[in-house]
């Protein structure tokens, strides 16, 4: 609850490192649970109010403590909260909220807050079918999804949290099961899980090449609304183009025609003036013949 402890947000933790040990999952929901009853003690039983991914930090030693919401250094947590997706998930519904005690908003995004992890983390080894069950039952409390079983009180769920196990005597457990466990069983079921994740992973592998082909598509897209636009604009030029082709034309022949007539004119001319220049001869010639007395 400090917002001076150097660290990374729960969000981008699990994001960046999905892979988890059981143990250090188990610890995290406790620790949890202790930061916010140390924070009730602390506010006098009031809730905290804005637990989600955004506000809870994972130490550099990989322990849980939660921001402090009056900083100012953190009001991204309120921002963030202030998101439709983040409200509509973490923050109990108005409905409910009369007939609960102030802990239980606290409780619900608690139990948000496991369905987070769980279905965010790759725990290993993988919870047992007691484990689910055990874990999904905390949830419905923590939700109120029955009014006649649920959380009033962030004891009542710290009391049933999973126990933390000894990891040498886990091993020693698993051990023994390896033992009794049949062959053929453990040989399919790793066949199983290997199968599983080479689905997971060509399903993964597809969903990429969509989304390249997609984007690809997308630019092919408006590559060709382009071209059609650059088309239709070259087609209006060449279109005002020709009609500019057919007026030269029209002004060309039009000038042909005056040039015709131009040329008609000036032959009449040279014919009339080689007329006048004949009877200017003539007139000479009969000057020579009868010359004045």
């Amino acid at each position: 609850m400090m917002d001076c402890i150097s660290g990374q947000l729960l969000i981008y933790r699990v994001q960046q490192y999905p892979n988890m040990e059981k143990n250090k999952v188990f610890e995290w929901m406790s620790e949890l649970a202790e930061q916010l009853e140390l924070y009730h003690k602390w506010k006098n039983d009031q809730p905290y109010r804005y637990l989600n991914p955004y506000s809870i930090l994972v130490t550099k030693d990989e322990n849980i403590v939660l921001l402090d919401m009056e900083a100012q250094s953190n009001e991204f947590v309120l921002r963030n909260m202030q998101k439709q997706a983040m409200r509509s998930h973490f923050v109990k519904p108005i409905v409910h909220m009369k007939e609960n005690t102030k802990q239980t908003l606290d409780l619900y995004a608690y139990g948000k807050i496991i369905q987070f992890l769980l279905a965010n983390i790759n725990i290993h080894p993988a919870l047992t079918k007691g484990e689910e069950y055990h874990l999904s039952k905390i949830v419905e409390k923590c939700l109120g999804e029955n009014p006649k079983r649920q959380y009033d009180e962030l004891s009542q769920m710290k009391k049933e949290l999973p126990v933390i196990k000894d990891r040498n005597t886990s091993v020693r457990k698993k051990r023994v099961l390896i033992m009794m466990s049949f062959v053929c069983l453990a040989a399919a079921c790793v066949v199983t899980a290997v199968r599983m994740k080479e689905a997971e992973s060509r399903t993964d592998n597809i969903r990429e090449q969509l989304e390249v082909q997609v984007g690809e598509n997308q630019k092919l897209e408006e590559s060709n609304r382009q071209l059609s636009e650059e088309n239709q604009r070259l087609s209006g030029e060449n279109k005002d183009l020709q009609e500019e082709n057919q007026m030269f034309r029209e002004a060309n022949d039009s000038l042909q025609e005056e040039a015709a007539s131009l040329r008609g004119e000036i032959q009449n001319l040279q014919e009339t003036n080689q007329l006048l220049q004949q009877e200017d001869q003539t007139i000479i010639e009969k000057e020579q013949d009868n010359p004045a007395e």
